[in-house]
């Protein structure tokens, strides 16, 4: 029998202790749930699209959590650990954000209109 020529050919078949085993890739997390923005009335337009409004604070909160979540899924499938940018770029694809971004184009459409009604401006 010969000598290993290594340490690692000597302990290969050693099992390693609990703490050395590989970590477990985390689980992927789900994206937040984001409010309905759907208007039913003047008072909600104006909340989600008026000045201030609460559009843009929770499409930033939403690109963050999809941000997690694209890292995330990236680790899972054994890609490397995603830049900045390229996890933002994901984030911005991701069919919950186009939805989102959908759903407030078209409360926006109908804020403009309402507002244009009520404030007696001519829409154009």
């Amino acid at each position: 029998m010969s000598k290993p020529d290594t340490v690692a050919e000597a302990t290969k078949d050693v099992p390693l202790p609990e703490v050395w085993q590989p970590a477990k890739p985390a689980p992927i997390p789900e994206p937040i749930a984001v409010p309905d923005q759907a208007a039913t009335s003047w008072e909600v337009l104006c909340a989600w699209h008026g000045p201030n409004g609460f559009f843009e604070r929770w499409r930033t909160i939403l690109i963050g959590s999809l941000r997690e979540v694209e890292r995330a899924k990236a680790l899972a499938s054994g890609e490397k650990p995603l830049s900045d940018q390229r996890a933002s770029d994901r984030a911005h694809q991701h069919p919950r954000y186009i939805a989102f971004i959908e759903d407030g184009l078209k409360g926006r459409v109908v804020y403009e209109r309402e507002f244009a009604a009520r404030g007696g401006l001519e829409h154009v």
